[in-house]
C-alpha cells in the first residue's frame, strides 16, 4: 500500500453572497436613473444660489450629485448605505476623477456636523420620508439649518399621498420590474404595500428574485417604513424648526399642487439671521 494520501478533489468555495443593502444598491438605478426632471430643477436652483457647494442628503448612488457636476456645480453627498456611496463614488469618479467638484461622506443625516456651510440643501426624494418621528424630522432640519448660511435654501421632495399610493393596491404583491444580467441571470422586483393612516406611514416591503441560468431561484427581501406628509403639515414643521416657507408645488415644474399631484415639493430659506 502506498503511502501517499488519496487524491481529494478541489472544490472552489462558493463566492459570499451580497447583503441585502448591496443588492438594493445594485439595482437602485434601474428604477430612478430615468428620472432627471428634479434634477434640472435642482441645477437651476443651483445656478441661482450664488455659488458655491450643495449639499445633498441622502445622495444613495449620486443620480443628483452627478448631474450636479456636470452641470458645473460643486456637490457634497451624504449617505448612511456605504454600498449606496460606493456606486456613487464609481459614478462621480467618471466624470470627476480628481474629485475636484464632489466630496462623500457616510453620516446619518440627523447628526451632520460639518466645517462648512452652503447656500443651497437638498432632500430628494422621500428622504423626510426616513424621519418617521417629529424627533427625526426636526432633527434632520436642524442639521440643515447649521449648515445653510443665512437666506439659505432648502428643497424638499417627497410623495404626496393622495395622488401618489392612497388608492394604490395594498396586501398583494406587485411586480415592479425585470431585468436580464450580463450573465444572464433575470432580477424581478415585487412590491408589497401597506398603509397605516393612523400614523402616516407606508410600510413597504421589497423582494429581489433573482433566477440564474441554471434554474437556481434566489431571493433578497427588504422592509422599509416611510413616513408621508400633507402640505400644511410639512409647512407647519419647517416654519418650527426655523424656516420660511417660500413656495409648494406638485411637481418638478413647480407647477401648483393639485388634489392628484403625485410629488409635493417644497421650497424653503432660513431667515437671514439664521
Amino acid at each position: 500500500m502506498s503511502g501517499e494520501r488519496p487524491h481529494l478533489a478541489q472544490h472552489a468555495a462558493p463566492s459570499p453572497q451580497p447583503s441585502v443593502e448591496e443588492v438594493v444598491a445594485r439595482y437602485y438605478d434601474l428604477e430612478h436613473d430615468a428620472l432627471s426632471a428634479d434634477v434640472a430643477l435642482y441645477c437651476e436652483l443651483a445656478r441661482t444660489a450664488g455659488g458655491g457647494p450643495v449639499l445633498e442628503l441622502g445622495c444613495g448612488t449620486g443620480r443628483v450629485l452627478a448631474g450636479l457636476v456636470r452641470s458645473g456645480h460643486t456637490a457634497v453627498g451624504v449617505d448612511l448605505s456605504r454600498p449606496m456611496l460606493a456606486r456613487a463614488e464609481a459614478r462621480l469618479r467618471a466624470l470627476d476623477p480628481a474629485a475636484e467638484r464632489w466630496r462623500l461622506a457616510a453620516t446619518d443625516v440627523r447628526t451632520l456636523a460639518r466645517d462648512e456651510r452652503f447656500r443651497l440643501a437638498l432632500a430628494p426624494l422621500d428622504l423626510l420620508g426616513y424621519c418617521a418621528t417629529a424627533d427625526d424630522q426636526l432633527a434632520t432640519l436642524g442639521a440643515v439649518r447649521r449648515h445653510l448660511y443665512p437666506g439659505g435654501q432648502l428643497a424638499i421632495d417627497v410623495a404626496f399621498p393622495p395622488g401618489a399610493f392612497l388608492g394604490q393596491p395594498e396586501g398583494v404583491l406587485v411586480h415592479q420590474w425585470s431585468h436580464r444580467e450580463p450573465t444572464g441571470a433575470v432580477v424581478s422586483k415585487w412590491w408589497l404595500r401597506e398603509i397605516d393612516a393612523a400614523r402616516q406611514l407606508q410600510h413597504l416591503t421589497a423582494l429581489y428574485d433573482v433566477a440564474a441560468p441554471d434554474g437556481a431561484l434566489r431571493r433578497w427581501v427588504h422592509e422599509l417604513t416611510l413616513r408621508y406628509y400633507y402640505r400644511y403639515e410639512l409647512e407647519w414643521l419647517l416654519q418650527r424648526a426655523g424656516f420660511r416657507v417660500e413656495g409648494v408645488y406638485g411637481g418638478y415644474a413647480l407647477e401648483e399642487l393639485a388634489s392628484d399631484s403625485a410629488r409635493l415639493v417644497v421650497l424653503a430659506r432660513l431667515a437671514s439671521d439664521g
